[in-house]
């Protein structure tokens, strides 16, 4: 085996054989003094397939010619800090056994180490490279260092292999970065650095931690298929263009905290596996995270996504945080599962929000969100504790058939569509306390088994049927207002269950009835009301309730009139009856000019009305006013039955007139009922 080597003015060039043994390799060693001589003389260097024993040291010199040293081992430590080459340096295929040092190299052209080897540190610290730096399939078997390392062009570390701490902070990559494939089996610190073009970091793997905290890239990133063993921090990272992190594998925690991405991102369907914080997070453009699944909890309080947001057929194993997240466009959580608590408190989601259907097994919360147009929760399933208190629906609410098997709170909501609860079940407790429902409600089918509140609630038309609505608890309606209920036959079960008691709901149901013409059904509604205050009244003030019950049997509260009548006929009649006797009455002027003009006397000088001349004293008897007809009479001083003397039944004929009497007046112009 003999080498080739040439030295002549301009080059150096040794180059052994590719067929030589790493005996031979070694027996035929270049002096690494010698190929520094050359360097420093300005020749152009080319060492293939050799072995350089000795230090190369090449400190803050400036190299003129092209460097190729391919398939060589380098024994000795390499320093060629604070140096600057003109010409391309190429370490292709090269292994370097000891420290390297380019700290603060200028580098003009192009630096080639592709599927090159660091046995010792790696030090680039500071570096500028004018050309394209390439480390396809590099080894770094310890510490690499690019700290604050300048890549004017474009940089290759597809598929590079750190088995050290690789550090690129402050890094700066003019023309992309490319780390494709590549292994990071320590911590890999892009802290700060940016890349101002296109950043790939396809099927990566990062085995410990990873830091791109604050890191800026001017275009789009790439992360698909990336596996992160360990933490790895985003936080303040901005991405100017798309950041796709498809199929990407999250195995401890993950910050996106106060990350700003100006386009889409792509998470789909990413695993989570640890914690994720996408705490104050912009994402300019869609968010898409459909299928994917989050087995920690997953924090988006704050985060802002300008466009649609993606979470088709996610799942959330633990606490998913929405909390005063906003979300400029549609919100998708169609199929979504939240196994424990789903907080979207003061969300905003300016588009519509569709999670049918989305299972919920943990409590939900919705408080004061705000959804700018149509809400669909359609199939639904909230095993716990859900609110909707002062959410804020701007379209359509769409809960059919929706589930809820805890108490749910719809305080203080308001909807300005159609709200439509056909065929859901509410199992538990159901608030809609001080909700508005600006347009109409439908609760076809409705499922109530516990208590429901609309205390407060306003409604334009309500609809419990068809299929009928079923109460099987309370029903609370005190303030509730509305313009029309369907149907109308619904007001029986409504006040059957009213409780606790209230008159406004009877009042507005008998109104409602009004407005419609349906006068009868309002008066029985009234009639309702007054019947349940009876029994309310009896509780509280004996003596109201007995003034009460006597204005229920004789007028039904102004609204059955014909009892007054029947009992007003019943006292004429009685009245007629009793001064039918003979010796019921006596003249009120001269007897003796009675016979002329009026009745016969009998014997014993008494007198006998007839009977119509008796009714015409019972009626004179009980009008509270005066009229001629019978007025020629008065109840005598004699005994009827030997009991009670004709004239006081006159006087209790009489106090029962002014009482019967005004009532009916009152009963006829509605004052009763008042």
């Amino acid at each position: 085996m003999q080498p080739i080597k040439e030295i002549t003015d301009d080059l150096f060039k040794y180059v052994i054989p590719d067929d030589a043994t790493e005996e031979e390799k070694e027996k035929n060693a270049i002096q690494a003094q010698e190929v520094v001589d050359a360097i420093k003389a300005g020749k152009s260097v080319e060492i293939i397939n050799a072995v350089i024993e000795g230090s190369l040291n090449l400190e803050s010199e400036v190299i003129e010619g092209k460097i190729t040293i391919q398939r060589t081992k380098i024994k000795g430590p390499v320093d060629c800090s604070y140096a600057e080459f003109k010409q391309v340096v190429n370490f292709e295929n090269s292994t370097f056994e000891s420290d390297v040092i380019f700290y603060s190299t200028r580098m003009k052209k192009d630096i080639i180490f592709n599927k090159a080897t660091f046995e010792g540190e790696a030090d680039f610290g500071s570096a500028r490279i004018g050309g394209n730096a390439e480390f396809t399939g590099a080894l770094f078997k310890q510490q690499a260092n690019f700290n604050s390392t300048q890549f004017e062009a474009a940089a290759f570390f597809n598929p590079a292999t750190f088995k050290g701490e690789a550090d690129f902070t402050h890094a700066q990559f003019r023309g992309g970065a490319d780390f494709n494939g590549a292994a990071f089996k320590k911590l890999a610190i892009f802290n700060s650095a940016q890349i101002e073009r296109v950043a790939f970091f396809k099927k990566a793997t990062f085995e410990e931690e990873a830091n791109f905290n604050s890191a800026q890239i001017e275009a789009p990133a790439f992360f698909e298929l990336a596996t992160f063993e360990e933490e790895v921090d985003f936080g303040h990272t901005r991405v100017a263009g798309t950041a796709d992190f498809t199929k990407t594998l999250f195995k401890q925690k993950v910050s996106f905290n106060s990350a700003q991405i100006e386009e889409g991102v792509f998470f789909r369907p990413a695993i989570f596996e640890g914690e994720v914080d996408f705490i104050s997070t912009r994402i300019g453009g869609t968010a898409e995270f459909t299928g994917a699944t989050f087995k920690q909890k997953a924090d988006f309080n704050r985060a802002r996504i300008e466009e649609t947001a993606f979470f088709k057929e996610a799942t959330f194993n633990e606490e998913a945080n929405f909390i005063s997240a906003r979300i400029g466009g549609n919100a998708y959580f169609t199929g979504a599962t939240f196994k424990q608590k789903a907080d979207f408190s003061s969300a905003q989601i300016e588009g519509h929000a569709f999670f049918r259907p989305a299972t919920f097994e943990g409590e939900a919360n919705f408080i004061s969100a705000r959804i700018g147009g149509t809400a669909e929760f359609t199939g639904a399933v909230f095993n716990k504790d859900v609110s909707f208190s002062n959410v804020q629906i701007g379209g359509n609410a769409f809960f059919r058939p929706t589930t809820f098997k805890e108490q749910v709170k719809f305080i203080g909501a308001i909807i300005g569509g159609n709200a439509e609860f056909q065929g859901a079940k509410f199992m538990e407790n159901a608030a809609f306390y001080c909700s508005q429902f600006k347009m109409d409600a439908f609760f076809w089918g409705t499922i109530f088994a516990k208590n429901v509140n609309f205390q407060n609630t306003s409604f334009r038309t309500i609809f419990f049927a068809y299929p009928k609505t079923t109460f099987q608890g309370k029903i609370d309606l005190r303030g509730c207002t509305y313009d029309r209920i369907d149907p109308i036959s619904m007001w029986e079960e409504l006040t059957d269950r009213l409780e606790p008691y209230g008159r406004q709901p009877f009042t507005q149901l008998e109104q409602t009835f009004r407005r419609a013409g349906q006068d009868g059904l309002a008066n029985k509604v009234y009639y309702k009301s007054k019947c349940r205050e009876f029994w309310i009244v009896k509780r509280k003030n004996p003596f109201a309730w007995t003034s009460n019950g006597f204005l229920w049997l004789l007028t039904g509260y102004g609204v059955k009139l014909w009892r007054l009548l029947a009992a007003i006929v019943l006292v004429l009649a009685f009245g007629t009856f009793v001064f039918h006797h003979t010796g019921a009455v006596e003249p009120i002027s001269d007897p003796l000019l009675m016979p002329v003009f009026g009745p016969q006397s009998q014997g014993g000088g008494t007198i006998s009305l007839s009977i119509l001349d008796a009714f015409r004293v019972s009626l004179n008897l009980f009008l509270p006013v005066e009229i001629p007809s019978g007025s020629e009479w008065k109840p005598s001083s004699q005994t009827l039955w030997r009991i009670i003397k004709f004239s006081d039944i006159g006087t209790f004929w009489k106090l029962i007139g002014w009482i019967l009497v005004p009532l009916g007046v009152a009963g006829l112009s509605g004052w009763l009922k008042r």
